[in-house]
């Protein structure tokens, strides 16, 4: 497989689009603490090609993010980490929130989140939401934390895409199987981990990025430099956000008929869905390789001192020169 096939699932740019056609997307995450990883995960799915960003987040972290850009929708949705320290018994995802999941296309989930307990369980609620409504979602950073609390609450969700780096991966392997992973053979390690959990896609980190469903296993070889940002993997999280959404979106416009005269069950039973989560694997390399060529057109720029502002900037471009013909 290669960038060639990512091509045919990015939609065209048709005077018959409309404002959110090619995405809505929400990003979940932000504290008082951690402002920026929302802003750049939400700035680099717009610059993606994304139509429409929402960010929920929390009030003390509300402010900040809507300062650093006007294209963002905030929402201050989230409980504050100093705030009762766990959901009461029964308790239930806010009316506001609800209809925000029914509003978007694909969830980003983690980036600045925070670990406290009370977001951890106010993020369970979220996940058990999206999957109600099948809605997709890719997984970072502090939602990847309290994916490796409950691996339930991810379990055999094909629609999804985690992204840990070296030590969010092995903490996820640790907490599947309650055992360091061979980090010698990293190909059939994400694989193992990727079947272990139900075929989630599992996008791995670092020199090379190694993906897998449990099926189809990739490698993100793209060029970057040697410069490894903090916030870079915010810009990624992004992309594959924007990425997944139109990987799944093409082959439900494409079987529409086919879609609709299934339940739920036959769904997830059915050669189709097997087609569908062998794509979001491709979502995944798409998002590894815009990440890795803007970072390096930022570093040619710009030298070592670039930071992930100057790597948001080359998104755009990167982009073009990746998937444009």
């Amino acid at each position: 497989m290669s960038l060639e096939e990512i091509k045919k699932f990015i939609p065209k740019l048709t005077s018959n689009l409309h404002k959110g056609s090619l995405g809505r997307i929400c990003v979940i995450g932000g504290c008082k603490d951690y402002t920026g990883a929302p802003y750049f995960a939400g700035m680099s799915a717009l610059r993606c090609g994304s139509d429409l960003v929402h960010i929920m987040t929390t009030e003390s972290a509300s402010i900040p993010i809507k300062c650093y850009s006007p294209d963002l929708m905030v929402h201050s949705y989230l409980p504050e980490l100093e705030g009762k320290t766990t959901l009461l018994e029964g308790e239930r995802l806010p009316e506001n929130v609800l209809e925000l999941l029914k509003k978007i296309n694909c969830l980003c989930i983690g980036p600045g989140l925070g670990r406290s307990k009370r977001t951890q369980e106010f993020l369970y609620l979220i996940i058990k939401q999206a999957r109600s409504i099948q809605l997709p979602i890719c997984i970072d950073a502090d939602g990847l934390w309290a994916v490796k609390n409950n691996l339930e609450c991810i379990q055999g969700y094909r629609n999804v895409i985690l992204t840990p780096n070296h030590p969010e991966f092995i903490r996820l392997y640790q907490s599947a199987f309650a055992c360091d992973p061979n980090m010698e053979n990293l190909e059939q390690t994400v694989k193992e981990l990727s079947n272990k959990l139900g075929n989630v896609t599992i996008l791995k980190k670092g020199s090379i990025d190694f993906i897998s469903n449990g099926v189809i296993s990739l490698q993100g070889q793209i060029q970057g430099s040697n410069r490894r940002v903090s916030g870079q993997g915010d810009i990624l999280s992004g992309c594959a956000t924007v990425f997944l959404n139109w990987a799944l979106k093409s082959v439900q416009q494409d079987n529409k008929e086919t879609i609709k005269s299934l339940n739920k069950e036959e769904l997830e039973n059915s050669k189709l869905n097997g087609f569908i989560s062998n794509l979001i694997p491709l979502a995944a390399l798409g998002a590894s390789a815009i990440t890795r060529r803007a970072n390096l057109l930022a570093y040619k720029k710009i030298g070592r001192s670039i930071i992930t502002s100057d790597i948001l900037t080359y998104v755009g471009k990167s982009f073009d020169e990746l998937f444009l013909d």
